[in-house]
């Protein structure tokens, strides 16, 4: 009965271990060293896919499932353990299955030493397959890791590094040995710690991060990287730790910082003047606008301030470009002396400035910034060998009181600088409701200038020179007006500043040249004598190249000598580079034209210029007779005009002549010619016929 029990519980105990193998994937085998014979159980053969009946339980081919590359290895480690007398031997690696391919099976053996000298391994065979792929897929993405040229970095939740790979060896000069079990802070600026803390944050609420940031490299330089971090998680989800994978993106960086700073140079000269540094038109007109709405929610009041530096062209003109420029920049570190930080001083282009002074109490704080202004430049400013004395014309509106929008304030402040300008420049105008109509009046007059040409109603006028002694006629100079469909006639002071600036001024001069000459032609005809025609000749149209070709034209088609013309230049014309105008003037010279310098006392022209010129009298400007008699130095200086005349060999007239005793000192200090009132004012060609000519 003890017996049959015995053998009933060692059969339950076989059918539960046959159970527990199969579920384990596993086989019993043994291995008999005395004859090399080897037993495999069922689960062994199907864990190889064999049914039980497909091979025997023992068997001594064994060799064929073991794979070539294991079977010198699996040997050599049996050996050695029966040499050592081991008692449990482990080793790992393929089998042979059914279909071909190999399985990877975990061996674990327990050695029987025989007592006849042999040894049996008994043991199990587990089938760990999956779990090989799976090592191997693991290896696989670490080499992978380890691989790639970009940073490949994990930390435990303390932020100590735990894994460093081959990529962020090459970038970042750490080695694996040298970087493991650091802190993550190591590789960042001190500055960017924070960015560290706040990334931590946001993992742990979003379970990634994204930002551009610097890595600090072995030696201390800097890359720039874009970097990705996560979370490691473990079994049961659990964090673990944190991963980043960064790329190198310096190069990139170092292109979008130069398109950033070229774009800011882009903006900067957008809205920045190249010769002075100050904010431009575009610039002032946005700031303006700006403080507009500003000031309109704080209900604060600003003022708009032009200002004109007074005769600069004469400098450019003069002296050329490059000394303007000097003096434009002196002049803009004078006003920047002068301002408030908060204010904005920009400049509209050429002369022309403009200033923003915001946050003002009253009038009397723009007034002050104004005499500021007109203080500063009374100091001469010096470029190389030359002193300029300056002043400029400032035109002023404010805001609310004047207006409330941009493009009304601009046009009120230009209008009081020009109201500035007409009463004597060097002064600061507030803006008045009429200069509104004087300036709409300027531009419309300008606008029409064109079209006056063209309609031809630019009338030429003639004022008679006569001889100072005998009161005997010596010639006519041919003057223009504009004889304006609503406005009637206007001097030329209303309409020829603006021809002069915006071209006009050389189809202008020619209209009337021609029309003078035909006159003329005409009048010559009726065998009237009138000595010579005199031209008032600007500096534009001497400086065009076809100017002489035109005059020599226009003479033949109207049959009159070039002898019986006069030329008269102004005096500042000849003082504005005047080696650019000697050949045209000896052109001229040549062809038998005379050539007068006209308004001669304004601008101080050198006695060595006019021994250089071809010229043949002087024309003393009107300014001085108003004084002549009442003030004494404009007697001296038409005195010494006279006698400076003389002794240059050259005829002396006097315009602007308007009494007798004018007249009879003129006469008593050997002036030739004399033209003004008190002979004939201007007149059209008709009325000179009826009540001159006759």
């Amino acid at each position: 009965m003890r017996d049959l029990e015995y053998k009933k519980e060692l059969k339950s105990l076989e059918e539960r271990m046959t159970i527990a193998l199969l579920g384990y994937k596993a086989g019993l085998w043994e291995w008999n060293t005395k004859d090399n014979s080897v037993y495999v159980s069922p689960q062994w053969k199907a864990m190889l896919g064999y049914a039980d009946d497909e091979l025997p339980d023992i068997m001594y081919e064994w060799k064929h499932w073991l794979h070539p590359d294991d079977y010198v290895d699996v040997l050599r480690s049996a050996r050695k353990a029966i040499n050592n007398k081991e008692e449990r031997v482990q080793k790992i690696h393929r089998l042979k299955h059914k279909n071909g391919h190999w399985i990877w099976i975990l061996s674990r053996a327990k050695l029987l030493y025989k007592e006849d000298g042999y040894v049996s391994f008994i043991g199990l065979h587990t089938d760990i397959q999956e779990q090989k792929e799976l090592e191997l897929k693991y290896l696989q993405q670490a080499q992978i890791v380890d691989q790639v040229h970009d940073i490949v970095v994990s930390t435990d939740l303390q932020g100590y590094i735990t894994s460093w790979n081959r990529g962020a060896t090459c970038l970042l000069g750490y080695t694996k040995e040298e970087i493991l079990g650091k802190h993550i802070t190591l590789l960042y600026l001190e500055e960017d710690y924070f960015n560290i803390e706040a990334s931590m944050r946001i993992l742990h609420h979003h379970k990634e991060f994204h930002i551009e940031t610097k890595l600090l490299k072995k030696d201390n330089s800097t890359i720039y990287v874009d970097l990705s971090l996560s979370l490691l998680k473990g079994i049961d989800d659990e964090l673990t730790g944190f991963v980043g994978y960064a790329q190198d993106i310096t190069k990139r960086k170092k292109v979008e910082f130069q398109l950033e700073e070229q774009r800011k140079r882009l903006d900067y000269l957008a809205y920045h003047d190249p010769l002075t540094n100050l904010p431009n038109r575009l610039y002032f007109q946005d700031a303006l606008q700006r403080l507009l709405s500003k000031s309109k929610r704080h209900h604060e009041k600003f003022a708009v301030v032009f200002i004109d530096l007074d005769y600069f062209k004469d400098i450019n003109d003069s002296f050329g470009h490059k000394v303007g420029d000097d003096v434009l920049r002196q002049v803009t570190q004078l006003f920047l002396q002068r301002v408030r930080k908060e204010d904005i001083l920009a400049r509209l282009g050429g002369d022309e400035f403009a200033l923003l002074l915001e946050n003002i109490k009253s009038e009397q704080d723009v007034a002050i910034c104004a005499k500021n202004l007109l203080e500063v430049l009374k100091k001469p400013i010096e470029v190389g060998e030359h002193s300029f004395f300056l002043s400029c014309s400032i035109g002023i509106s404010l805001y609310p009181d004047d207006a409330t929008n941009m493009k009304t304030l601009l046009q009120y402040a230009d209008a009081a600088m020009y109201k500035s300008k007409q009463t004597g420049r060097a002064a600061y105008t507030f803006y008045e409701d009429e200069m509104t109509s004087a300036v709409f009046k300027r531009m419309v007059l300008e606008t029409e200038l064109r079209h006056a040409l063209d309609a031809q109603e630019l009338i030429v006028f003639y004022q008679t020179k006569m001889d100072a002694m005998k009161d005997s006629l010596v010639g006519i100079e041919a003057l223009v007006r504009w004889k304006h469909p609503k406005l009637g006639y206007l001097a030329p002071d209303e309409f020829l500043p603006f021809a002069k600036t915006n071209g006009l001024i050389v189809a202008l001069d020619r209209y009337v040249i021609q029309k003078a000459l035909e006159q003329f032609s005409q009048w010559k005809k009726k065998g009237y004598t009138l000595g010579v025609l005199a031209f008032n000749i600007e500096r534009q149209q001497l400086l065009q190249t076809d100017f002489v070709a035109f005059i020599q034209k226009v003479l033949q088609q109207n049959s009159i000598n070039p002898c019986e013309i006069e030329f008269e230049i102004a005096e500042s014309i000849l003082m504005q580079k005047p080696q650019e105008l000697e050949t045209v003037l000896e052109d001229i010279s040549a062809l038998g034209i005379q050539i007068t310098i006209d308004n001669f006392g304004t601008a101080y022209t050198s006695l060595l210029h006019l021994k250089k010129l071809p010229i043949s009298k002087l024309k003393i400007d009107k300014s001085l007779m108003k004084k002549l008699t009442d003030d004494e130095d404009s007697t001296l200086i038409t005195k010494s005009m006279i006698l400076l005349a003389k002794s240059l060999h050259l005829d002396v007239l006097a315009e602007g002549v308007e009494t007798e005793q004018q007249k009879e000192f003129l006469l008593d200090n050997g002036c030739d010619e004399i033209q003004g009132f008190i002979y004939t004012q201007p007149m059209t060609a008709q009325k000179m016929e009826d009540t001159f000519l006759k």
